[in-house]
């Protein structure tokens, strides 16, 4: 995988006018024209791709390369302090600010200028439904009251604080259980399936006898949670179209006057991945390059940050390939993931997820193209990388992929042996289920030969045993791929 260096990544996130605004910055702050910190940030500006080794040639003689590595990372830290003067205010950042001339004035003890302040930053985060800020506020709140000796407080003010606190508390409650609904399906999703699987039953009850939330503006993320647990879940057992009439709620809200998709932008890129993943589960392609090709055009999404071209551009090239492997256009697919590898390694918005889609891609298409070898060592480098929660699905996927390698080639002895790594996987991973472990008890040997019923019965447990846990649409996509090709050697058996 490409290195990633947080500088570059920082500094190619940036706009002209952050940018500009930088310069000035540092001119005002730091002393001398040109300063080392402008020279080394005007070389990490200049590259498309990192290449260090270049840019300390081009400042070769420069004192900074004496300390090149203390210079890069305090250059960072400039950065982040020269964008916190310059960001707008959102309305948390407001909130925030206003807080931080709370806790001035109660620092000096004029409490009744620091009340009049709590109740500005409490209006602010009602009115954007801001939850644990209101929670920040009220503390702030009793605190000044009580050193101030509840001088400032009536009866009917108490009532509003109780009240306001039985909210906060109702609220944040509410905030926090669809935060782990929806956390727990997502790493349901993304292969961490049986640890996960508790939690089932909970969510079950929620979707199917918790009214859905009404949209509040006042209570947005709430409503957005509550949306996003009930599209996962229905992706999840398969109810395609219950999960679309979620989203289309949910981004009709996001679209709509209040635009949240500007001041959530990632939130709104979270839901529209779910959008697209839908229609490509549904083989809708051209209705999943539609929804793209309208972020594209109406909303510029990709002026927004690096991080957003680069999901646009993977999604929009995903889906491109994904439509290839689909319809058994082995040549299609083999030019449109090169066009996906070239577009991608430029991106420096490039996310790890990505990276491991990627790697993946460029061990099936060799496979389609019965390109064995080739497949199988890409294979093995994915299966040897450090596992993590995003990974895993994908290393999973790796595993069946390395099976069916050896399925087509009838490699019985390779057969055993990685089957065996692959139960060691799931064991180490606590995925292995008890059936699966029985079951793997009467294979081969490697120094045994497998018959054809116990090749097509390998294929058929593996097959069940993965989409009996973790329905279809409920499986990361590139252990998706896997069974697929593992379903399409059981016809060919």
């Amino acid at each position: 995988m490409p290195k990633r260096d947080k500088l570059f990544q920082l500094v190619r996130s940036l706009s002209k006018s952050e940018k500009r605004y930088f310069s000035i910055y540092t001119q005002m702050h730091i002393k001398g024209e040109d300063n080392d910190y402008m020279k080394l940030f005007k070389e990490f500006d200049r590259q498309e791709v990192l290449d260090e080794q270049k840019i300390k040639s081009n400042l070769e003689g420069e004192r900074l390369l004496e300390h090149y590595a203390v210079t890069k990372s305090y250059l960072y830290d400039l950065l982040l302090k020269a964008m916190r003067s310059y960001s707008k205010h959102s309305p948390d950042k407001k909130v925030l600010d206003l807080i931080q001339d709370v806790e001035f004035l109660y620092g000096k003890g004029i409490f009744d200028q620091a009340l009049q302040l709590v109740n500005k930053a409490r209006d602010l985060s009602v009115e954007f439904g801001l939850v644990a800020a209101r929670d920040l506020i009220l503390h702030w709140e009793k605190l000044i009251l009580l050193a101030s000796g509840y001088r400032h407080l009536s009866d009917q003010q108490l009532e509003a604080i109780l009240a306001d606190q039985e909210d906060i508390s109702q609220k944040r409650n509410q905030q926090q259980k669809l935060w782990l609904y929806s956390t727990r399906l997502s790493l349901l999703r993304n292969g961490d399936y049986l640890t996960h699987l508790s939690t089932f039953k909970d969510i079950q009850s929620y979707v199917e006898e918790t009214p859905p939330q009404e949209y509040t503006p006042f209570y947005f993320r709430n409503y957005y949670l509550d949306r996003m647990v009930r599209c996962q879940w229905f992706l999840i057992i398969n109810q395609v179209d219950k999960a679309q009439e979620q989203l289309d709620l949910l981004l009709s809200v996001l679209e709509g006057e209040h635009q949240f998709w500007k001041r959530q932008p990632y939130l709104y890129l979270r839901a529209l991945s779910l959008e697209v993943q839908a229609h490509v589960y549904e083989a809708r392609f051209s209705e999943a390059r539609k929804r793209l090709q309208f972020l594209k055009n109406q909303l510029g999404v990709e002026e927004l940050s690096v991080y957003a071209h680069a999901w646009l551009s993977f999604a929009q090239n995903y889906i491109d390939v994904k439509e290839s492997v689909q319809q058994g256009m082995k040549e299609s697919a083999k030019h449109k993931f090169l066009k996906l590898q070239q577009d991608l390694r430029k991106q420096p918005g490039f996310i790890p997820e990505q990276e491991l889609n990627l790697e993946f891609m460029q061990g099936l298409v060799p496979f389609l193209n019965e390109d064995a070898e080739q497949a199988d060592g890409q294979f093995i480098r994915i299966c040897r990388q450090s596992d993590d929660s995003f990974g895993l699905a994908t290393q999973e996927g790796a595993w069946l992929m390395r099976i069916a390698v050896q399925l087509q080639n009838q490699n019985d002895r390779k057969l055993s042996t990685i089957c065996q790594k692959y139960l060691a996987f799931l064991e180490k991973h606590d995925q292995l289920s008890d059936e699966l472990k029985s079951k793997a008890e009467t294979w081969p040997t490697p120094g045994s030969l497998w018959t054809e019923n116990q090749r097509l019965e390998l294929i058929q447990l593996l097959t069940k045993e993965r989409n009996t846990v973790e329905p279809k649409n409920g499986a990361h996509r590139c252990r998706i791929l896997a069974l697929e090709q593992l379903n399409r050697l059981k016809e060919s058996l």
